[in-house]
């Protein structure tokens, strides 16, 4: 779609977390949650913290760097962990397999990526829908609308 580069949606800036800091960190999906300090957003490392997904990570990280730009909301690029198909929703990789940590997967809220309540309740956090169709560590463009959708087993 290459929009890539326009500011096509909401950015907010963050203190960087401790695996934010690095190059790798840009167009990934970082959280809020379990493991993150107060106001600052991480690249996921647990499924708690998929719960809590807020964006996707515009600028490049250095060692240096005291801040990051998450877009919230709208158009953005993003890497994908695996092969996703376009219209698809995805969510954020929290085991660091082919693409790392926070690049993206095809989701489903039926698949184990979703975390299921003792009353029977699935909760399954997302980061938007995929608008191009990808495959291992190829960046795309998705919409950006992190949510989290509920099912019943």
């Amino acid at each position: 779609m290459a929009n890539r580069g326009i500011n096509f949606g909401q950015d907010m800036t963050f203190n960087a977390g401790t695996r934010d800091v690095t190059t790798t960190a840009q167009y990934r999906a970082v959280c809020f949650g379990a493991g993150t300090a107060g106001f600052t957003p991480d690249l996921p490392n647990t499924t708690t913290q998929l719960l809590f997904q807020l964006g996707i990570v515009q600028t490049r990280p250095t060692a240096a760097s005291n801040e990051v730009v998450v877009r919230m909301n709208g158009v953005s690029a993003a890497v994908c962990n695996s092969s996703v198909g376009v219209g698809e929703i995805v969510s954020a990789d929290h085991i660091g397999s082919s693409g790392g940590l926070g690049s993206l997967t095809q989701t489903s809220i039926a698949t184990t990526d979703a975390t299921v309540t003792t009353a029977g309740v699935i909760q399954a956090g997302i980061i938007g829908m995929a608008l191009e169709a990808g495959s291992t560590n190829q960046v795309i463009d998705i919409l950006v609308n992190p949510q989290v959708l509920y099912g019943r087993t």
